[in-house]
């Protein structure tokens, strides 16, 4: 049965992610034991950095699981190459204890609804670099997740005005870093700033100044004040619409794993990431008044980076199920870039109704 289309309602509905002040909810410790705290409580950094706490319980420690495995296995400060001749290195990298002892919660964010903590940490291994990650208190699974490489310049800045959406800086080279918006509920990136194909090719410094709306941003890049609106409904040629559409819920899927690990010039492997492709992530968006711009609307969602930026401008059409795609304007990294995007359009799309080939002009 598909899924990607499940209800319809009306803009005015307001949705709230959370509890009442009177609800509580499940927050997990450094060995995901639950505890439970009530959402008046405001998470805050312990004294000593090393805990994420609220009304005196611990909700986050430096030493969960997810985070020190995310050191270990994903940080390259525990590869065999700098472990071998470093016994320090490698006590810090096997021991929870030592490392601990050398890793800290640098600052935390906490969004409106306390629903999501964003956080920077770093250790006393290669300092000063950090890595970004966003915390779900009450997710019983998957409630850390981070949104960066352990590397000079990474920060979690703010959440929007209504928490819809945060936005963080990241993926840096020589102290120019790019700006990154997701949406806070999924992770689906809704625009990145700053952010060639290759991290090496940015000229210029960007820095984040304030949300203008939930929709759009102001930035420097440079020495120019710029601003920025991004919002992922295509059903208006790419406008955020500010009167009273209907809003249906989507179910689509992506990726289990980092694209750049199948495709990164040297390997480019679509076959083996499409079979990644298997996670559901549940969202809301505005309808579209026809099987194309729904397709279209679901496409941008489903994708991100250059993909997401390149599907925008486009005019989807279909004709007796066969769905077509309008040939995108090159650039550089384009093969790289549709070496994912094609799988991911190509496996969310054809689970709609009235879908049955897809055509890329």
């Amino acid at each position: 049965m598909n899924k990607l289309i499940l209800s319809s309602i009306a803009l005015a509905t307001l949705f709230i992610t959370g509890c009442s002040s009177n609800d509580t909810v499940r927050f997990f410790g450094k060995n995901n034991t639950p505890a439970t705290l009530s959402l008046t409580g405001v998470p805050t950094l312990s004294a000593d950095h090393e805990t994420i706490v609220a009304n005196g319980k611990i909700l986050l420690s430096i030493d969960n699981d997810a985070i020190f495995d995310f050191f270990k296995t994903k940080s390259q400060l525990c590869d065999a190459s700098n472990t071998t001749n470093d016994p320090d290195r490698k006590l810090f990298c096997e021991n929870k204890s030592t490392f601990k002892s050398h890793a800290r919660f640098t600052s935390i964010v906490v969004s409106p609804d306390k629903a999501e903590i964003g956080f920077t940490v770093e250790t006393d291994v290669v300092t000063p670099d950090k890595v970004v990650g966003i915390f779900y208190p009450t997710r019983p699974t998957n409630a850390v997740n981070f949104l960066t490489s352990y590397y000079l310049g990474s920060e979690f800045i703010s959440f929007s005005p209504s928490g819809k959406n945060f936005v963080y800086q990241g993926f840096c080279w020589e102290a120019m870093c790019g700006l990154f918006i997701k949406n806070s509920n999924s992770l689906a990136t809704i625009t990145e700033i700053n952010n060639p194909e290759y991290a090496d090719l940015r000229t210029q410094k960007v820095e984040f100044v304030r949300w203008i709306s939930d929709d759009e941003i102001e930035y420097k890049l440079g020495t120019e004040l710029k601003q920025a609106s991004f919002c992922t409904a295509v059903c208006s040629k790419n406008l955020c619409v500010k009167s009273d559409p209907a809003v249906v819920s989507i179910t689509y899927l992506i990726s289990t794993e980092d694209k750049l690990k199948f495709c990164n010039g040297a390997d480019m492997d679509s076959d083996g990431y499409r079979k990644t492709i298997t996670q559901e992530i549940t969202t809301t968006t505005i309808a579209c008044d026809s099987l194309a711009k729904t397709a279209q609307n679901i496409a941008v969602i489903a994708t991100d980076g250059q993909c997401q930026t390149a599907l925008k401008q486009l005019d989807f059409s279909i004709n007796d199920g066969t769905l077509s795609i309008p040939p995108l304007d090159g650039w550089a990294g384009v093969s790289i870039a549709m070496c994912s995007c094609k799988p991911q359009v190509e496996i969310n799309l054809l689970r709609l109704p009235g879908i049955k080939q897809i055509v890329w002009q």
